[in-house]
């Protein structure tokens, strides 16, 4: 399994990510810049690694990370708990409130 080139992560497992976090909420970024406007609720994320599972002086197993921002104005939104039952290994590492806007932040482990 090639996951990792001359172009970095696999794509196509991003793009299947990035499918599935819009079925969840329509307004869905990856790795935004700092000068885009955008619209809330959302969910931003950006990888922030890879987890490798090794046996027999290799590796077999090859996890990317992600940092998932879920953005909301109400603090009753449920699109944290709906990513909670959507993906198996994700957890909720913090939230805070900013400018009257709610982030939780998830860790999510994806193919």
């Amino acid at each position: 399994m090639l996951r990792w080139g001359m172009n970095g992560m696999n794509k196509q497992n991003r793009l299947e990510l990035h499918a599935k976090l819009v079925a969840i909420v329509k307004d869905v970024y990856f790795q935004p810049p700092a000068n885009i406007s955008m619209n809330y609720p959302c969910i931003v994320y950006q990888r922030i690694g890879v987890d490798t599972d090794s046996a027999n002086d290799k590796n077999y197993i090859q996890t990317d990370s992600y940092q998932l921002t879920v953005i909301v104005k109400d603090p009753e939104d449920n699109i944290a708990d709906t990513l909670l039952d959507s993906f198996s290994k994700i957890s909720i590492t913090s939230a805070f409130t900013l400018d009257n806007l709610h982030h939780t932040y998830l860790s999510l482990y994806y193919k």
